[in-house]
């Protein structure tokens, strides 16, 4: 038996996301991705997925969300919304989810993610060396969003040192905002530390 289902989204090697696909599951293994219409035999389960992204295994789901200028400008001008509402639509959020970098949203968007528990990785080097605005942290601390570091890599944040991230985070947001304490040393510390260990036990347990 075979489990078919239609009109869903897929992400693409390009990273772009390809609407209206039709996927083929047989036992484990995703058999066929195509926009043709797929044969289906007795037995076989069809199920109308319009507008929602399948995640194989429903294994907690992550990406880089609203990193660039461009990222959001393109979004609105091939959805009609916001880079995080088109997530929020296809089903992007319906299982425990990671969303890194988040510079370019508004308290809208703050407001959703905070509504569907999706935890935020905040990489201030990455960001800094990559000319995108500083991340609102302090919107993201107002809605009791989850905050972890990140270190992203060597090639967009010069390195993996922990201490070194940890000390951008607390710095760089206070010079942009001049508010001396936001975010607070005992914040910083604890996205390094109590946020992402409790994230990455979450995802052993759900795998």
């Amino acid at each position: 038996m075979c489990i078919v289902l239609m009109n869903v989204a897929v992400v693409t090697e390009g990273t772009s996301i390809a609407e209206n696909v039709n996927l083929k599951i047989a036992g484990t293994t995703i058999s066929s991705i195509t926009k043709e219409d797929l044969s289906t035999t007795e037995g076989d389960v069809s199920i109308n997925g319009t507008g929602r992204l399948p995640i194989p295994g429903l294994i907690n789901a992550h990406t880089y969300l609203a990193e660039t200028l461009s990222e959001a400008k393109r979004c609105r001008e091939q959805k009609g919304v916001a880079s995080v509402e088109h997530l929020d639509r296809i089903g992007a959020f319906s299982v425990s989810a990671l969303a890194a970098h988040c510079v370019y949203v508004n308290s809208d968007d703050m407001c959703l993610l905070a509504d569907k528990k999706v935890r935020l990785v905040h990489s201030p080097q990455s960001n800094a060396k990559l000319a995108s605005e500083n991340s609102l942290v302090s919107m993201m601390l107002e809605n009791t969003v989850t905050i972890l570091l990140g270190t992203d890599g060597a090639a967009s944040g010069n390195g993996s040192n922990t201490m070194e991230k940890m000390r951008m985070a607390a710095l760089l947001k206070k010079g942009l905002s001049q508010e001396p304490t936001v975010p607070s040393a005992e914040e910083v510390l604890q996205m390094a530390t109590v946020n992402g260990t409790s994230t990455l036990n979450e995802e052993y347990r759900d795998s």
